[in-house]
This record gives structure tokens, C-alpha cells and sequence, in this order.
């Protein structure tokens, strides 16, 4: 008699328990689309509503959602934007609650929902750069709302937060509409773009016109083998400080490249330390400063930081890291100046002998 009686009271405490759990999501649900309406991220909304199952991984994952607005995705739709045919609403979330007004200068690192094989299947980053963009460096190639301003001339493009923006992908800038919008799990924030889809090294480079890397990387063999390697930092030296050092090629390009290659770190922005020591593939000491918000590696500045890769992020920079190798090509380098210089040396001591 006791089983018999003990077996419906479990059933229907299950059964009230599942009807509980759906309610719950149900009401959480309701109040995450309601606030996406709200805040002018319909379409978002519309999307998370027509796919359960994303939607579902939201409400018991995302504490923090990064919306793009309607307008972004209506000048999309119209060829006004760039397309990001890759955008996966995941990389829209984070598990944390991330309250982004009260985060302090260089920003942070966030972690997405989206897992990535080359981080060793850890959550892909994207990275809050809130420093003023006098210190922040140059204009970004693929900065959304710059390009917005430049192809748009009767729209109303609401102006983004100062000093707020989201870096991603191909170093493209994401900018914070609205910021910090409470809803029943954590807070909303409403951007002007998608995150961009981290790519490779190569395509990185290549596609953010760091040209003369992507060749060096070629010519040294090496290109496969860092699109590859898991949980990389990369210190791109710009195009024009690479002008010199062109035309290497096999080994000496491999140095190169490998003397600006570190393993095993990925060293976002708000990672890289004042006074941090780095080891590259070759080695070589790098040595981290930080001066009134810029970034130094080895005395060379970070002009453009934080592009995201699938296995890690590239900083340019604008200066090399280490002495050009000595070819045919390149006769006059670090070892032949050394030479000059100490032989000249040799000569005003013979001179002063001599008088």
C-alpha cells in the first residue's frame, strides 16, 4: 500500500515540478524578447523566437546579451552594411552578467557562448576596449558605425556610447548603443553590428591589410603551421615597418615571423600587464610596458589591437621586435653596423695613438 501511494505522489511531483521548470523559462523568455522589442532589437528578438532551440540555450546560459539593433539589420537587409553571413546569434552571449559602464580602462575580456577548438574548446573572447580613442590608436578598418556615416545620407544613426566599444573578428569595432539594460537574468546591451566571425592568422592578416606578415609567414613556410597552433598572441609588425624586410625568405622570414609569435597565451588587451615577460617561439624576451593607456612591446607601440583569430588575437604594431636576419639582399643590417661601428671605433683609437 505504501509503494502504490508513494509512486503517484512521485509522479505527480515530477509532473509539477516540469510544469514549474516550463513556466519559469516560459516567463524568463517573455521578459528577455519584451526587452529586446523594447529597446529597438526586434528583429534579434523575432530571430531567438522562430529558433527554439537557441532560444532555449539562452535562457539557461546568457546572462548577457549583446543585441544589434533594428536599424543595423534593416540597412543590412539593404545592402547599406556589410554582410556578416557567418553570424551566429551564440556569439551574441556571455555566460556572466556583465555590467559594462562600470568596467575601468584598458575594459575586459569577455567570454562568448561559442566554443573554440584552437583555444583547447574554450569560450571565444571578445574584448571591451573602453579607452578614449585618442589612446586607443587609429581608426579600425572594419569600424561598423564609421562606415555607417559614410554610406548612409538620410538616415538617423543614433550616436554610440563614448568609449564603448567591442572588438571581434578581423579587429572589427562593435559599438554599444544603449548600455545595461536590466532583464529578469543579467542585463542587455544594444550594438550596432553582429561580433564578425574570428578567422585564421592568414585571413586575418590578409583581409586587415598586414600584408607584408601574411607574405613573410608564406615564404617562410609557416603559414599553415600558425593557422594551426593552438592559443596564440601575434605581434604584427605594420606593412611600412616591414618594408625593409620584404624580400626574406625561407629560414630567415621564418625568424622573423617566429620571433613575433608567442604559445600557449593569448594576451587580449586587458591581459597584457605593465611589466609582463613574454617568450616567443624563437625565444626571444618580450617585455610588456604600459604608458598613459598605450601598449608597449619591446619599445614598439600597439597601434591596433585586439584582432581576434580562431586560436587566438594579433596586435599591430609599428616597429619589429627583433634585428632583420643578414641576406644578400639586405647587406647593410644590425651585424654589419655593429661591425662598422666598431671597427670606426678601432680607427679614432689608432688616430689618437698615432698623435
Amino acid at each position: 500500500m505504501l509503494a502504490k501511494s508513494w509512486i503517484p505522489a512521485a509522479f505527480f511531483a515530477c509532473i509539477i515540478a516540469t510544469c514549474a521548470s516550463h513556466a519559469m523559462n516560459s516567463a524568463n523568455s517573455s521578459d528577455l524578447l519584451v526587452t529586446l522589442r523594447r529597446e529597438g532589437a526586434s528583429k534579434f528578438a523575432d530571430r531567438l523566437e522562430s529558433d527554439p532551440e537557441t532560444l532555449s540555450f539562452f535562457l539557461a546560459n546568457a546572462k548577457t546579451i549583446f543585441a544589434p539593433s533594428d536599424l543595423f539589420l534593416e540597412l543590412q537587409a539593404r545592402g547599406l552594411a556589410s554582410p556578416d553571413e557567418q553570424a551566429d546569434a551564440r556569439r551574441q552571449g556571455c555566460h556572466s552578467e556583465r555590467h559594462l559602464k562600470s568596467t575601468a580602462p584598458p575594459g575586459s575580456t569577455i567570454s562568448t557562448l561559442e566554443k573554440a577548438k584552437k583555444l583547447d574548446n574554450q569560450e571565444q573572447k571578445v574584448v571591451l576596449d573602453n579607452r578614449p580613442d585618442k589612446t586607443a590608436g587609429k581608426a579600425r578598418r572594419w569600424d561598423s558605425h564609421a562606415a555607417f556615416q559614410r554610406r548612409i545620407s538620410n538616415e538617423t544613426v543614433p550616436k554610440p556610447l563614448p568609449n564603448m566599444k567591442l572588438l571581434s573578428g578581423l579587429g572589427k569595432a562593435t559599438h554599444i548603443i544603449k548600455a545595461d539594460i536590466k532583464f529578469d537574468q543579467g542585463f542587455v546591451h544594444i550594438t550596432d553590428s553582429y561580433f564578425t566571425r574570428p578567422q585564421s592568422l592568414s585571413n586575418t592578416s590578409q583581409s586587415t591589410g598586414q600584408t607584408t606578415f601574411a607574405n613573410l609567414a608564406a615564404s617562410g613556410n609557416l603559414t599553415a603551421t600558425l593557422d594551426n597552433m593552438h592559443s596564440v598572441t601575434v605581434f604584427v609588425p605594420s606593412n611600412n615597418a616591414l618594408s625593409s624586410s620584404s624580400r626574406l625568405c625561407g629560414s630567415d622570414a621564418a625568424q622573423l615571423v617566429s620571433n613575433h609569435v608567442v604559445s600557449g597565451f593569448v594576451g587580449y588587451l586587458p591581459e597584457l600587464k605593465d611589466g609582463a615577460t613574454l617568450k616567443t617561439l624563437t625565444g626571444e624576451t618580450l617585455n610588456i610596458k604600459v604608458s598613459e593607456g598605450r601598449y608597449y612591446v619591446n619599445g614598439a607601440l600597439i597601434t591596433l589591437a585586439n584582432m581576434i583569430m580562431d586560436n587566438g588575437v594579433a596586435h599591430v604594431i609599428d616597429k619589429p621586435l627583433t634585428h632583420v636576419p643578414l641576406t644578400a639582399g639586405n647587406s647593410r643590417t644590425w651585424a654589419t653596423d655593429f661591425i662598422f661601428t666598431a671597427l670606426g671605433a678601432s680607427g679614432v683609437m689608432v688616430a689618437f695613438a698615432l698623435i
